[in-house]
Parts: C-alpha cells; sequence; structure tokens
C-alpha cells in the first residue's frame, strides 16, 4: 500500500503503463524535500514494472554522500580511484559518471525496455547536466529515465524544461500514522505519535527513526521522555 501524493503517483505510473515505444527516453523529475520517500517508492515501483528483470534493467545511482561524509558529486567520467565506494552496511557500490550511465543505457535490454533512476540529481555538475541532457535526447527506445530532486536552485533551467516535473509534498499526520504503523513493529503508539510529529509529513525521515528504534530498546525507552540524544545519532546535530 501506498501513502499521500495520489495525484503525483498516479502520473508516474500513467507514464509507465502507457507510454512505450517512444523513440527518446522519457525523463520524469519527482521533486520535492529530503525525506518524502521519493526514492523508496520508485525503487519499489520500478522494480514491479520491470519484474523478473528488475537486476538487469533497472540501473539505481545512490547518492553515498553519507557514506564519503561529504557531497557525492556525479561527474562526466568517474576517475579509476572512486570506482568503488564501501558503504556502511558493508556492501561496496560501483560509482558511474554521466558516460557510463548512457553506455549503460544502449546496451540491450532484457525486459525491452530499461529504467534508470537518479538520487538527487541536484549532485551532478554543470557539466555532467549537459551530458545528460544529450543522452536525453539519444534516439533510445524505451528507456525510462526518473531523477529526484530536493534543492531545485542546483539544476539547470534546461533540464527542467526537458523533463516531465512531479512534485511531491510531505504526508497528512492521519497519512503518517496510517504509513509508519504498517510499517514498524513497535508497539508502543506513544512512540509512533513523537516520531511522527518530528517527521513532519517526511515518510522516508520517520521510516528511518523507527527503524533505528526497532534496533535499539535502550534507545527507544529514552526516546519517550526526550529524544536529543536520538537526533544527534540519526542525523548529527
Amino acid at each position: 500500500m501506498r501513502y499521500g501524493n495520489e495525484e503525483s503517483r498516479t502520473i508516474i505510473e500513467k507514464i509507465l503503463n502507457h507510454h512505450h515505444d517512444q523513440e527518446k527516453p522519457l525523463f520524469v523529475l519527482l521533486v520535492g524535500e529530503s525525506g518524502l520517500g521519493k526514492t523508496s517508492y520508485l525503487l519499489q515501483l520500478l522494480g514491479e514494472f520491470l519484474g523478473p528483470y528488475r537486476h538487469q534493467d533497472l540501473l539505481w545511482i545512490r547518492d553515498c554522500s553519507k557514506d564519503l561524509e561529504k557531497t557525492h558529486t556525479l561527474a562526466v567520467e568517474t576517475p579509476s580511484s572512486q570506482k568503488i565506494i564501501p558503504l556502511s552496511n558493508g556492501e561496496n557500490y560501483e560509482n558511474k559518471g554521466v558516460r557510463e550511465i548512457s553506455t549503460w543505457l544502449q546496451q540491450s535490454a532484457f525486459s525491452g525496455k530499461k529504467c534508470l533512476l537518479i538520487e538527487n540529481l541536484e549532485r551532478m555538475s554543470n557539466a555532467a547536466m549537459n551530458a545528460f541532457l544529450k543522452t536525453c535526447e539519444e534516439p533510445l527506445k524505451n528507456r525510462f529515465i526518473f531523477a529526484t530532486v530536493s534543492d531545485e536552485s542546483a539544476i539547470l533551467p534546461t533540464i527542467f524544461s526537458r523533463a516531465l516535473v512531479v512534485r511531491f509534498s510531505p504526508l497528512s499526520i492521519s497519512q503518517m500514522l496510517d504509513f509508519l504503523q504498517n510499517k514498524t513493529l513497535i508497539n508502543n503508539q506513544e512512540l509512533i505519535d513523537m516520531v511522527v510529529k518530528m517527521a513532519r509529513g517526511r515518510s522516508g525521515l520517520g521510516l528511518t527513526f523507527l527503524k533505528e528504534l526497532e534496533k535499539d530498546g535502550d534507545l527507544a525507552e529514552f526516546f519517550v521522555d526526550g529524544f536529543s540524544q536520538f537526533l544527534h545519532r540519526i542525523l548529527n546535530i
């Protein structure tokens, strides 16, 4: 079940269901503040869209800024020394630049279609954005390009003019309650209510809080009385 932003979600799902056999890549921007769950929603939706071919025909360009402890810039071409990024979960992420992304899109698709998801497009340098625009104009059939954006001011106007823009907004309190109650093993309603208020409609952020509380029972107990320590651990503030 999906919560909130029904109109925006309907637009995206119609795009996937009805825009087939287009001669150029379809480019969609999901715009909204960080923590709204834009990336999680797209990963689930595109995985369902591609079915058994999701691992071959879906490329997720992650934002590894937290793991790097600095902005994870997307360049035209990734230097050889930065090809692999160790993640905090123990995995290694294969870092790709715009040229490598373009090469992947040009390769044949197992399912007949390919989906690209770029997390936080504003990480691209201006040179990378211009190179990326050229990729969007290539005669590539059945290619779907999705990108999330949290900071509109960092995006070139030419990017917006080329893309279909879909906006995401924070969830209402009732939507947040429904969403989080269906995503957590925590039964403490007071604790869930506090997370809802703190997340302020940002479903992705609220889910991150609850997952951390599930892992640490002592922290969950402390959180009911005060959450300054929790904020310091998760947000480094």
